[in-house]
């Protein structure tokens, strides 16, 4: 047997990084940061939409319960300190800290069944036991199976003498301890079995394999009857609750009476034969219909014993199916003759008071299921969920098998937004788990904690005991000898962990009840903020196998307080030779993070494989930048898939997309409805058009009506529509009484398709974007003109609203007087607009009057062995220019000179510097202008598969198929669009989305394939179109209908001829006949352009004017203080695409300092700027005396040092010149410079001089007109 590992760890020991500050240098040397990760994800939580309030994550009791409460109650010290162990692991602060639990309600089976469940699985019930009827409970009849029936009729459930108060001892001693610790914020009691009497098979394990008859007798229509079994289990279910609820002052917030059941023919079967049975565990089929009346009867019996839903306690949950497939069965009624709770509302209405449901199979119907709950105003709960995801057999290091289940987790919460989140039982039979098929095991990862079921007290032969399996001593040990004693290696029994266990404390040690979970944009996380601390909390699964920097985007946030900061917690796997629990929560103060304030974001690294929980302080309320949906206010719903507006028709008429309507027809005023008070967190509205027509949805379609007014509205289910959302961004519109989702039939993207209701499917079709019409500004307005023109004015102004810009709007201005352009200066011009949608707003114009007088250096980033060609393609054709010391920028056309280009500079990293000339405003002359072209390094690479690339299609079948699965590398794994071909995707795409403009090459696209490994439904046609600067979707020409439908052979597109774009969609046309497609994988193959580290400036500037002598290698400048104030400094670098942080001079320190960031962010430069006090000029005194020399004029020079410091002086004519005479102070020095002239008109000597502490010295000294005679 393997040792079992300890769980006990000792601190862990973190490294602690010290970093030492990159100061300020005198040189511009490069220095280094720290390496990039390979990628980046961005994580927007979203305040504003807050799920249902939460109430914990959870357990059932059950199975380990009930064979660990035996433990507790032994006389063995080692067994009782065992339980208590076992239970610090599941409860304790230092365990996984669960606050939801479920007790279960046992069954029982008769008084002569032995017990043949799994070890725990034979949770006792309550009933009392007269095994031979010679206590005459029941008339006489024993509690054998034989007398089933007779006991079905003779037991009373409204008679106490009926029932064993004392059963469950096991089970209720964890009742027991967590109620006297006060852990539980959420209970739940529920059954898995009806007793048997009350089955049809006489078994708690279900009916009789192949059977037709429901496990539970009868159907409950049998009012009035002693065999009424329905109503009879309503009854024991509701007496054993109002027995624990008075012995532990446990008033359960909800009573379950089901599991699981009607989710097959055979799921709950018993096999074998009555003397044999043979099952694992409780279980019981029930038809729907039946299940409706159950819960009706026992809301009634919980009435009846007192228990009513007071403060929103005793709720009657169901139904506990395994799967949302399994949950829409027993709805719709369709493996019952269309007989389900849709069709037996009325029964079931009042009495429910919260659903219920697993996260186990199918999940793709998670989102309906919400929807359900929250259209009939209850709570849903996903009440179990466990399972082995790995595949790779017992093995607790295995994190493979914590990841998989964190994702799943994820995906739950956010498409279920359940109060709780219950695990089936983390606990799992060590010995079941551990052990292979060939000694009795099944050798799986199920569970997060072991601990063997079976253990007992053994002696062994030195008279010492040890509380041990007894499986392991019989089948490993050699069993207990005929002395009754046991091997002195016989293990005790020990508790064990898994991954999973140290995965889930990043959940349920970070998000507790009373937190209230909130939408994101990543299905890798889940996330919740904490009110009372002003927290939010992100549990983040990195499933790579590299390590990657997570962005959180907390711009969603009203206020982030000074001093904000992300801590991080890390579970990664624990090494295979050591503790299981090791590598879990690791924290690092050292990387702390503080929230930039700017940018309202943090930047952390995460390992790879990982599972990280994020920690932000100081983060509260909802700002502006959350999507949301505020009453009274008015949106255009534009569809995520179709990207074509929502537009009304005439009143009473279908609804539709159509970008083609007149604005006003795209108007909805969203009013809110009032949320339950089951459901306070829910947003649901009145949508109404411009003429104030409402929306409201039926069988018949979606359409407006002029016949209700908004107040009756409000109180009509088809005129109310839920506003969900699974990535706080986009929206699903879900009408409260169709329980369907607003949706683009088919996916279409066709004006004038009109629109339908349908079950909610995750798809694009079904989000919109709510864009709120308020007008926040106007786009800010600049121009320019040179003096003695009048300007012309833009005559358009665009309105900007929360979400972005809208369409241009006509702007009418108000004009100042002409005279006002004959004055160089600034002048602001005002006017108004009205946007398309009616709504009149504002807008200004500041005109600058003047000439451009220099322009800001321009650059692009080029990959190594680009060619001069795509070179002068990509060019900009504009630069921006300013007018004198203006920080305004305007844009003007410039010409380049690619003369001086050398090609062979392309194929090498570095910076080529191309000159050119810009347009001046009056257009009469030009003035220089410059680019940059820094050349990097590049990597061929497929950008679909990069984690920024975001991937969406017109529709997905399931989430099993979604359009991740085209770039996920896998290319056996498949997209599909499979609808019923009546309301089939019409006009199928996938599109790919990209974080940055990138170079692409080509496409390679590969066919899906199905069951038998041959292509399914292949398309016939694919053509590309491209995303365009203004953000459109063009057609880029590119197309092929020749497609190659062999598995594994791609389908190449040649894409080098499009610009460099922002994304890329296929447009797919299907083959004849056919209408849906699987695609297997799409590789879009381009050049990535590494960053570049340029970390120079190209202009350093005070005010308009370039500092004296600026070279981007010269770090430090001194300059002379200004007789009054400081110039603005100005620093533009090299790499546009860098960062320059400027630190301002003050009068307190007149130092402007300049940092200047590579766009990579490994490397930074710093430069200086130092204000000095004004200087005197260099005190230099010099004389210039024509002489004649052999007949030709000569010129003396002599200049006299009159200063106390050494002057370098130099002396400039038209004659000849001489520079860098160093003269001491008071000293002097002289140079004749020689004409060659016998006459030379009057002139001037330049004299420059310089020396320290002084201002340099030019200055122009004459000299007369001089001729010498012959």
């Amino acid at each position: 047997m393997r040792k079992l590992l300890p769980l006990a760890v000792s601190a862990v020991t973190v490294a602690v990084l010290t970093s030492t500050s990159v100061q300020p240098v005198a040189a511009a040397v490069p220095t280094a940061a720290a390496a990039q990760t390979t990628s980046t994800t961005v994580i927007t939580p979203n305040p504003w939409y807050e799920h249902t309030p939460f109430t914990g994550w959870g357990t059932s009791l059950a199975w380990f319960a009930n064979a660990a409460g035996r433990y507790a109650l032994s006389d063995d010290p080692d067994a009782r300190k065992l339980a208590d162990d076992f239970y610090n692991l599941l409860f304790s602060d230092a365990g996984l800290d669960l606050q939801t639990v479920r007790y279960n309600i046992g069954g029982g089976n008769a008084s002569d069944t032995t017990d043949y469940l799994r070890p725990g699985a034979a949770v006792e019930g309550w009933w009392a036991q007269d095994p031979t009827g010679e206590a005459g409970l029941y008339g006489g009849s024993p509690t054998s199976y034989d007398a089933r029936g007779e006991l079905l009729d003779q037991w009373d459930p409204d008679n106490d003498a009926n029932y064993d108060f004392t059963a469950d001892a096991s089970q209720r001693w964890w009742l027991s301890k967590l109620q006297a610790d006060q852990q539980v914020k959420n209970w739940e009691f529920f059954s898995n079995s009806a007793p048997y009497f009350l089955t049809n098979s006489g078994y708690v394990s279900g009916h009789w394999r192949g059977s037709s008859d429901d496990q539970l007798a009868g159907d409950g229509t049998e009012t009035g009857s002693t065999t009424n079994a329905t109503e009879k289990f309503a009854k024991y279910i509701a007496r054993v609750t109002k027995y624990l609820s008075d012995e532990y002052g446990i008033t359960p917030d909800t009573v379950e009476p089901l599991n699981e059941p009607n989710d097959c023919p055979n799921c709950w079967a018993t096999d074998g034969t009555t003397d044999s049975p043979k099952a694992r565990q409780e279980g019981m089929s029930v038809k729907p219909d039946q299940q409706a009346r159950l819960i009706r009867d026992l809301r009634e019996a919980l009435d009846a014993q007192g228990l009513t839903t007071r403060e929103g306690k005793n709720r009657v949950s169901a139904m506990d199916a395994s799967s949302s497939q399994t949950f829409s069965s027993d709805y719709l009624g369709s493996d019952n003759g269309g007989n389900g709770y849709k069709q037996n509302v009325d029964i079931w209405r009042d009495a429910l008071g919260q659903i219920n449901t697993h996260g186990y199979g199918d999940q793709s119907r998670a989102a309906w299921i919400r929807d359900i709950a929250k259209s009939f105003d209850k709570p849903l709960m996903q009440s179990e969920f466990e399972g082995d995801y790995s595949g790779t057999g017992y093995d607790p290091y295995d994190f493979t098998n914590a990841i998989n289940f964190a994702d799943r987790m994820n995906y739950q919460m956010a498409h279920y937004e359940p109060n709780s989140w219950v695990l089936w039982q983390p606990v799992e039979d060590y010995y079941n788990m551990e052990q292979p098929p060939s000694t009795g095991g099944e050798n799986l990862n199920w569970g997060s904690i072991f601990i063997d079921f079976d253990c007992q007290t053994f002696t062994r032969a030195d008279g010492s005991t040890v509380f041990a399996s007894e499986r392991r001593v019989d089948r490993l040990y050699g069993g207990v000898d005929a002395n009754g004693h046991v091997r002195a290696d016989v293990p005790a029994c020990e508790l064990a962990t898994n991954s999973k266990f140290n995965m889930l404390k990043n959940y349920t040690h970070f998000i507790q009840a009373g937190d209230s979970v909130i939408a994101t944009d990543s299905l890798k996380a889940t996330a919740a903020i904490r009110p009372t601390d002003k927290s939010l909390r992100v549990v983040y699964t990195n499933s790579d196998s590299a390590s990657t920097t997570v962005k959180l985007d907390l711009r969603g946030f009203g206020d982030i307080a000074r001093g904000a900061t992300v801590q991080k917690f890390v579970t990664t796997q624990a090494p295979s030779d050591g503790s299981t629990t090791a590598n879990t929560l690791v924290h690092d103060s050292a990387q702390d993070v503080a929230v930039d304030a700017g940018t309202r974001s943090a930047t952390l690294e995460v390992p790879a494989r990982s599972v990280t929980t994020f920690v932000v302080t100081g983060v509260s309320g909802v700002s502006a930048d959350a999507a949301s949906a505020i009453d009274g206010h008015t949106y255009q719903l534009v569809g995520q898939g179709s990207g074509k507006p929502i537009a009304a028709r005439a009143a009473g008429s279908a609804i539709a997309i159509d970008s083609t309507a007149a604005a006003s027809a795209q108007k909805w005023t969203f009013t809110a409805v009032a949320a339950a008070s089951t459901r306070p967190t829910d947003r649901a509205y009145v949508l109404s058009s411009s003429d104030g027509a409402v929306l409201v949805g039926d069988s018949s379609g979606v359409r407006t009506t002029a016949e209700l007014s908004v107040a009756r509205a409000k109180s009509d289910p088809s005129a109310i529509w839920i506003l969900n959302t699974t990535d706080g961004t986009h929206f699903s519109l879900v009408n409260k009484a169709g329980v369907q989702a607003l949706e683009v039939p088919g996916g279409a993207t066709t004006d004038g398709t009109a629109l339908a209701l349908w079950d909610s499917n995750n798809g694009t079709n079904q989000a919109w974007t709510l864009r709120d019409l308020a007008v926040s500004s106007a786009t800010a307005l600049t121009s320019a003109t040179p003096v003695g023109r009048a300007p012309t004015l833009p005559a358009t102004a665009i309105p900007a609203y929360r979400w972005g810009s809208g369409q241009p709007a006509p702007v009418s201005w108000r004009l100042p007087d002409a005279s006002v352009w004959n004055t160089p200066g600034t002048v602001v011009v005002t006017g108004s607009a009205t946007d398309a949608y009616g709504t009149a707003f504002d807008v200004t114009s500041t005109v600058e009057v003047g000439e451009f007088t220099i322009t800001d250096p321009a650059s692009m980033t080029v990959p190594v062995g680009s060619s001069l060609q795509r070179l002068v393609a990509q060019a900009p054709s504009v630069v921006d220019a300013r007018i004198g010391a203006s920080a305004t920028v305007h844009p003007t056309a410039v010409t380049w000179d690619w003369s001086s280009v050398d090609p062979n500079a392309l194929t090498r990293t570095g910076v080529v510097t191309v000159t050119g000339a810009a347009k001046t405003l009056s257009g009469s002359t030009t003035i220089p202008a410059t680019l940059n072209v820094i050349v990097v390094t590049a990597t061929d690479a497929n950008i679909a598969r990069l984690p920024a690339t975001r991937v969406d299609a017109s529709f997905t079948e399931k989430a099993q198929y979604t359009a991740e699965n085209t770039r996920d590398g896998d290319r056996g794994t498949v997209w599909s669009n499979w609808k019923p071909e009546a309301g089939a995707d019409r006009d199928p795409w996938l599109s790919y989305t990209f974080d940055r403009p990138y170079t692409l090459n080509s496409l390679d696209f590969f066919v899906g394939t199905g069951s038998n490994g041959a292509a399914e439904s292949p398309v016939a046609g694919i053509a590309v179109q491209y995303l365009s600067t203004d953000g459109k979707w063009t057609n880029s020409g590119v197309s092929t209908t020749q497609i190659q439908t062999t598995p594994g052979v791609p389908t190449t597109l040649d894409l080098s001829s499009l610009p460099r774009t922002t994304g890329v969609r296929l447009a797919l046309t299907y083959s004849a006949g056919g209408y849906f497609t699987k695609v297997g994988e799409v590789e879009i193959l381009g050049k990535i352009a590494d960053s570049a580290d340029t970390a120079t400036l190209a202009a350093l500037r005070l005010g308009g004017t370039p500092i004296d002598g600026f070279s981007p290698d010269t770090a430090d400048y001194r300059v002379a203080k200004p007789a009054s104030g400081l110039p603005s400094v100005v620093a533009i670098p090299t790499d546009r695409d860098a960062t320059a942080a400027i630190t301002p001079p003050t009068s307190a320190s007149p130092v402007a300092t300049i940092v200047v960031t590579a766009a990579n962010a490994r490397a930074s430069r710093t430069y200086t700027v130092t204000f000095v006090d004004a200087l005197a000029p260099v005190n230099v005194q010099t004389t210039v005396t024509p002489r004649c020399v052999a007949g030709k004029v000569t010129l003396y020079v002599v200049s006299k040092n009159a200063d106390t410091a050494t002057a370098t002086v130099g002396w400039t004519t038209a004659y000849g010149s001489k520079s860098g005479v160093g003269i001491q102070p008071t000293k002097s020095s002289s140079a004749s410079f020689t004409t060659r002239k016998a006459s030379i008109p009057a002139g001037t000597v330049t004299v420059s001089a310089t020396a320290d502490g002084r201002t340099p010295l030019n200055a122009a000294v004459p000299f007369p007109a001089t001729t010498c005679a012959n």
